[in-house]
C-alpha cells in the first residue's frame, strides 16, 4: 500500500466511513514485473512458494503484455530494471531442459 492509499483511508476513517477505510487498508496491491533480459522481454511474479515467470522475443511485446493481462487481470504491470531479478530470469531462460527418459515411452 502506498502513502496515498494510507492518506485516503485515514480521511475515510476520520469522516466516519469505517467500512470504506477498512476496504482500502485490506486491499493488497499485486505487481508483475516486466524486464528486458538479453533479447527477450520477461515477466516475474513474486510468490513465496513458487514465483511465476515467462518470456518472449522483443518483437512479440504487445502480444506478450496482452496475454499477461488476460492471465492476471488483478495485477498491476510494472516495467523495472532490477539486476538480481534479471540474473535470475537469465539463468531460468538459459537453463537446459532435462528430460526423464524413464517416464518417456
Amino acid at each position: 500500500m502506498n502513502d496515498f492509499d494510507k492518506l485516503r483511508a485515514m480521511q475515510y476513517f476520520n469522516s466516519g466511513n469505517y467500512e470504506k477505510a477498512r476496504e482500502i487498508m485490506d486491499k493488497k496491491i499485486k505487481d508483475i514485473y516486466i524486464l528486458h533480459v538479453d533479447n527477450n522481454i520477461a515477466f516475474y511474479k513474486h510468490s513465496r512458494k513458487c514465483p511465476a515467470y515467462g518470456y518472449a522475443p522483443q518483437e512479440k511485446f504487445i502480444d506478450f503484455v496482452k496475454s499477461i493481462r488476460e492471465t492476471y487481470p488483478d495485477y498491476r504491470l510494472r516495467c523495472i530494471r532490477n539486476v538480481g531479478i534479471e540474473n535470475w530470469l537469465r539463468a531460468k531462460i538459459n537453463q537446459p531442459i532435462i528430460r526423464n527418459k524413464q517416464n518417456e515411452r
